[in-house]
């Protein structure tokens, strides 16, 4: 791996351990890739593993994110993302039952407009029986 997969690797797994918004995740990381491009400027031939042997892994950078930040912070990202969540599956929820009632509705058209299909003529107001008699 060279010194950009490393780094890039390394990057990429601290970013998606980050519990926090965009805005404070990308500061966050620039911090982090400024520390590690430093580094690796440094140690040109620094594997991945070297990276977290001097810096930490992923999860322990997360982790030390989560103790200096409030919980304020960490709720409202997770607020957030729950909010999308829900409203995604509510979008998706919307568009199987409309497809669900296109598929329905195609359906039964097709079938009524085949020919040698049966109709029932309904008629609301007579009452009669078979012999003519109320």
């Amino acid at each position: 791996m060279n010194k950009n997969q490393a780094q890039q690797t390394y990057l990429r797994k601290v970013r998606s351990y980050l519990p926090c918004s965009r805005k404070v995740k990308n500061q966050i990381m620039a911090q982090i890739a400024d520390s590690v491009g430093s580094y690796l400027t440094e140690e040109p031939e620094a594997a991945y593993e070297q990276i977290v042997a001097r810096f930490g892994s992923p999860e322990t950078i997360a982790a030390a994110f989560v103790e200096s930040t409030g919980t304020a912070e960490i709720l409202r990202a997770l607020q957030i993302r729950r909010r999308i969540v829900a409203i995604v599956a509510g979008i998706m929820a919307v568009v199987l039952l409309s497809w669900a009632v296109v598929v329905t509705w195609t359906a039964i058209n097709y079938n009524n407009s085949r020919p040698g299909t049966p109709t029932v003529d309904i008629q609301y107001g007579q009452n009669r029986t078979e012999d003519g008699l109320n």
